[in-house]
């Protein structure tokens, strides 16, 4: 055991060393970056593909039909479609 695993504050060992801590922080961020790309990948995809932008409307009608028809609520409704349609799409990949 090396000095520094040694915490002199509260008398305990380190549980593990620096290095270790980065390491394991590196390999978190790596697979943060994959799933990003990923997501990124599929979104950027489903933008492209024909018929988005009505599949986007569809669902924005259903989200404000289930709502209750309310007036002056359509873009939130379109967001609300786009996120839906987006968090399915990134599922599926």
């Amino acid at each position: 055991m090396s000095h520094d695993d040694f915490n002199e504050s509260n008398g305990r060992i380190d549980s593990g060393s620096e290095d270790a801590r980065s390491q394991d922080s590196h390999v978190a961020d790596e697979r943060r970056s994959d799933d990003a790309a990923r997501a990124e990948q599929a979104l950027s995809s489903i933008d492209a593909s024909p018929g988005y932008d009505e599949k986007v409307r569809t669902r924005a009608h259903q989200i404000w039909e289930r709502k209750g028809k309310p007036h002056g609520e359509d873009l939130s409704h379109w967001m609300e479609a786009e996120a839906e349609i987006q968090a399915e799409e990134v599922k599926r990949s």
